[in-house]
Order: C-alpha cells, then structure tokens, then sequence
C-alpha cells in the first residue's frame, strides 16, 4: 500500500513539474512576462523541426520560443515539421552578394556606421542566418554542391544563407564521394 501511494505521489509530482515547465515556456513569451530572461531558460536538444511563421526552420518549438523571446519578436509555429521552402527562398530578396568600396557612411538603428547603404543591407540579411538554428547532432549527412558534407539539410541550407555569392545547393543526401 505504501509502494503504491509513494508511486502515486511520484506520479503527480513529475506530472506537476511538467505542466509547471510548459506553462512557464507559454508564459514566458506573453507580452507582460515579467520572469527570468529568455537566456535562462533551456530547451532540450530534441530535434522535432517546427516552422515559425518567419519562414525559419527551428529544432523545436521550445528553440522557436526561446528566439522570438532573446529578439522579442513574435514568431509563433506555422506548423509541426520542417519549412517546406528551399534555401534560395528563404534569403530575402535584395540581399546584396557584393558591395562597392565606396565610403558613404551610413547608420542603422543602433548607430553603427557602415560604409555605405549595401553593406548596412548585407549586414541585415547576415542577421537572418543567424536566426538559422539547426540540430547539434544528427544521422542525415548531406552532400552540398561545394563538395563539403553537411551534417544534415538544415546546415547547408545555413551554409547557403551565409554564403550567398557560393550559391550552395544540395547534390544528394549522404556523404560527398
């Protein structure tokens, strides 16, 4: 009797411990939060891909939340799985490959001067890799058109995004010859 009380106790308190989680990760993204900072929460690495509503492919919704919390946006998930777009599709177009060396300084919203407006642009686009978060491990190695073998889809397609002028694309799922 007292096994089974112990094991019921038990029970309730991992399930309360778990609804406390959740519900503190749904909170924490609500617009009077007035909890920990984003950067102390964790997710764990378990890669079930969500899309956000930003075209992005997260390793989990929990990932997704954390980001949109730390850059106080609100991208929620558009949907379980992976974006179904290619990586040439969600690069924002007019990102500049190249600038020209002319010096005509110019600042974003933070006041950092850049050479000149392409540049400012570029570095804009740069952010948007940056919100790329791909798995730590993974089982599906890619072959990318540079000849590099990728760990999976996602970190080519980061590749990609960082490494515009390469035009990288994906030669076959496994490792390069």
């Amino acid at each position: 009797m007292k096994f089974t009380l112990g094991l019921a106790l038990l029970a309730a308190a991992v399930a309360s411990t778990t609804a406390t989680l959740d519900t503190q990760r749904k909170l924490a993204f609500a617009p009077d939060y007035t909890g920990p900072p984003c950067g102390d929460m964790l997710c764990d690495n378990n890669y079930k891909p969500v899309c956000g509503s930003d075209g992005i492919t997260y390793t989990n919704e929990c990932t997704l939340g954390i980001t949109s919390c730390n850059q106080k946006t609100n991208v929620t998930m558009a949907h379980e799985g992976a974006c179904a777009s290619t990586p040439s599709s969600t690069y924002p177009a007019g990102c500049p490959i190249s600038c020209p060396d002319t010096y005509v300084p110019v600042y974003d919203e933070n006041g950092k001067e850049f050479s000149n407006e392409c540049y400012k642009k570029m570095s804009k686009c740069h952010d948007v890799c940056d919100n790329i978060k791909c798995p730590v491990t993974s089982t599906s190695p890619t072959c990318g058109s540079d000849g590099v073998t990728y760990k999976d889809d996602c970190h080519l397609h980061l590749a990609f995004c960082k490494h515009r002028e390469l035009n990288i694309t994906k030669v076959g799922d496994g490792s390069c010859p």
